[in-house]
């Protein structure tokens, strides 16, 4: 669905194509690419989908490798386009904000970021209790 911003009114466009993906977090990233944090109902398992926003069909799919079940509820791009997730309630978690490499969708918790060298949280707001809207994730390099 889309909504129009000047008045709000939404129009569909469709069923996403997978209809294993469960998607809960959306976001477009500065190149105008809209990724979707998933959870594949059939595996079980976390997915980073890439998503054509005008009829919802599937264009790559990522299993997301990380702690538990991997799912990411709440994703955000920071202003260099770095891909964080929130794992808000996943099953098995080890962390609660990740870093996720758009490429290989291997995930790196916030402490491991540090040690990496990506820089110093300087302030996060994770989820709400439910697990599903990261509000901003901000890294200071």
């Amino acid at each position: 669905m889309t909504i129009d911003p000047t008045n709000g009114t939404p129009t569909v466009i469709g069923l996403l194509s997978d209809p294993n993906a469960a998607v809960d977090g959306l976001r477009f990233n500065s190149q105008g690419v809209l990724y979707g944090g998933s959870f594949n109902n059939s595996k079980g398992v976390g997915q980073l989908l890439t998503i054509d926003p005008s009829d919802g069909t599937v264009l790559t799919s990522l299993t997301l490798v990380g702690s538990g079940n991997s799912f990411c509820p709440g994703i955000a791009f920071d202003s260099k386009d770095v891909l964080f997730g929130s794992r808000g309630n996943s099953s098995g978690r080890l962390e609660d904000l990740d870093l996720i490499d758009q490429v290989d969708a291997r995930q790196m918790g916030v402490d491991r970021i540090i040690q990496a060298g990506y820089g110093k949280p300087r302030h996060r707001s994770l989820c709400n209790g439910s697990g599903h809207a990261m509000v901003s994730a901000k890294v200071v390099l």
